[in-house]
């Protein structure tokens, strides 16, 4: 216990950094490719809900100038939804439910928790990192 206690100072340095760096702009790579199968679906293009179009678009512009969105002309096309937050922000959300129907599902199945309790027993320290925007 006394070695994990003597590590906590530079854990908390660490995550403070990490947690101000983050707030500024996403880390990117480009070590992974993703691709949505859709199989022989034909392309969903589903009406906009009605949001709040000067919140939206402030919201958009943001995640364009942070990178995580550009402008595109695909026929696919899902709704917003502008969710208020309890700290009165905005929680920008996208409705992928008729997306997700016609994407193939991958292969490999989800890790039982069983074994990855059986290959974590025996650690002594653990952590946890919360998304910020689920991106």
């Amino acid at each position: 216990m006394h070695a994990i206690n003597e590590h906590l100072p530079c854990c908390w340095a660490a995550a403070a950094a990490m947690r101000e760096e983050s707030s500024k702009k996403p880390g990117r790579t480009d070590l992974l490719k993703f691709q949505i199968d859709t199989g022989d679906s034909q392309p969903i293009k589903q009406q906009p809900y009605r949001v709040s179009y000067t919140e939206g678009e402030a919201e958009i512009q943001q995640y364009m100038e942070l990178g995580f969105v550009r402008e595109s002309n695909s026929p696919w096309a899902s709704p917003v939804l502008m969710i208020r937050k309890p700290d009165g922000g905005i929680r920008f959300c996208i409705d992928y439910r008729k997306l997700n129907a016609v994407t193939v599902k991958d292969c490999y199945p989800m890790p039982l928790i069983d074994d990855i309790s059986d290959v974590l027993s025996g650690s002594k320290m653990f952590s946890t990192m919360d998304i910020a925007s689920g991106y």
